[in-house]
């Protein structure tokens, strides 16, 4: 392993010195952050290359106690500042252009403030109102690289430095400021009809949040709800987790009563996750023939069938699936206005994280699993 890093770190011009593995940049390496004299920093950032700007027009930041960073940090650190405000911090370009070149249900994402890492470039095609060039430090407090006493650290390395470039390796390069987007009302009279709904119950780990937000995405599915003492899903380790899927999601967030509301709505079934459940090697037979009859079905289709008509036959009835945290399960209301359902599974593993198991389930009731069926058994 150190091997390996000492191979990445001089593949990236970084140098080894010091009696404890001290890692400095070749500063004289790196290409500094210019833009054109006769652009502004706006038009600038969404192009390629070399940006040049005079000092007058160029934007610094020097002071970790500037009012803007100390505004960025508390958004990414506190949810209850983000709710005030209606603004989230996206931390790192893979995730900006994720989220902003993707448009989600809610329209366009309006970026108010782009931060970029000193001697760094701003990530490609992201048009913002205000543009800034920090210091490392102030980007790794963007980024909840530091300590009490404002230097960055790791607790597995000996080094305060190797942390800091390991941030330059991992690309942390930029930070954003950007529009949360307004939770969805689902019982709405004009809301789109659902047909796969993802609920989660009492789930408090961000990674395991956005990781089932992504999968809900990926596949298809329509929706999320979020029941009490869910995590926030724009806290930063959710929306890394997420790759930014809290943004393309609609997600609503509301007590029983309101999700019954929802339910009732769009006339849905509701499934909840229990691993207790006894009779699951029935409920993979019924599964099992209700996928054979969906496949023949879709087999039955002629080859020009528009996607609508595909849809037609493979969605069922509506339905939404109930998950809870992996410690306490899901809570007595759940249990009673839910059908209990269980993944099948070998007595060799005891049970799956949350988020596997949602990923099981979500695959298993969505449409694209019958055309994979189909593709099996119909190869091209």
């Amino acid at each position: 392993m150190a091997t390996l890093l000492v191979r990445t770190i001089r593949s990236q011009h970084f140098c080894v010195t010091g009696p404890h593995m001290r890692l400095q940049r070749l500063c004289s390496q790196t290409t500094p952050l210019r833009w054109s004299s006769s652009q502004s920093p706006r038009a600038a950032v969404g192009k390629l290359g070399s940006f040049q700007v005079s000092a007058s027009q160029r934007v610094d930041i020097t002071s970790a106690g500037n009012d803007h960073v100390k505004h960025c940090h508390k958004l990414r650190t506190s949810s209850q500042y983000r709710d005030a405000c209606g603004r989230v911090l996206l931390v790192g370009s893979d995730l900006l252009q994720e989220v902003v070149l993707h448009e989600g249900p809610g329209g366009p994402i309006h970026v108010h403030s782009l931060l970029v890492r000193n001697r760094c470039e701003p990530p490609t095609g992201i048009p913002a109102d205000r543009i800034s060039v920090v210091t490392d430090e102030i980007m790794n407090k963007m980024c909840g690289l530091q300590n009490s006493d404002g230097e960055a650290h790791c607790s597995t390395c000996c080094h305060w430095g190797l942390r800091r470039q390991l941030a330059l390796l991992k690309g942390v390069q930029a930070v954003a400021e950007v529009d949360m987007p307004k939770f969805a009302n689902l019982s709405d009279a004009n809301t789109t009809s659902l047909q796969r709904l993802l609920v989660l119950e009492r789930l408090q780990d961000p990674g395991n949040l956005g990781t089932l937000l992504r999968t809900a995405v990926a596949l298809g599915w329509d929706a999320c709800f979020l029941l009490p003492g869910c995590c926030d899903p724009f806290n930063d380790k959710a929306l890394k987790a997420g790759r930014g899927a809290a943004f393309k999601l609609p997600t609503a967030k509301g007590k029983w009563d309101e999700l019954l509301h929802v339910m009732h709505r769009h006339d849905m079934q509701c499934y909840g996750a229990s691993p207790e459940r006894s009779d699951t090697a029935a409920f993979a037979q019924q599964l099992e023939a209700k996928h054979a009859v969906l496949a023949r079905q879709l087999s039955d289709l002629p080859q020009s069938s528009t996607k609508e008509a595909q849809d037609e036959v493979v969605g069922s009835n509506a339905m939404c699936i109930v998950l809870g945290s992996e410690g306490q399960g899901l809570s007595k209301t759940a249990l009673e206005h839910s059908t209990p359902l269980a993944i099948p599974m070998t007595d060799r593993m005891e049970s799956l994280n949350v988020s596997q198991a949602g990923a099981i389930l979500m695959f298993a009731f969505c449409g694209n699993s019958l055309k994979l069926y189909d593709q099996v058994k119909r190869p091209h």
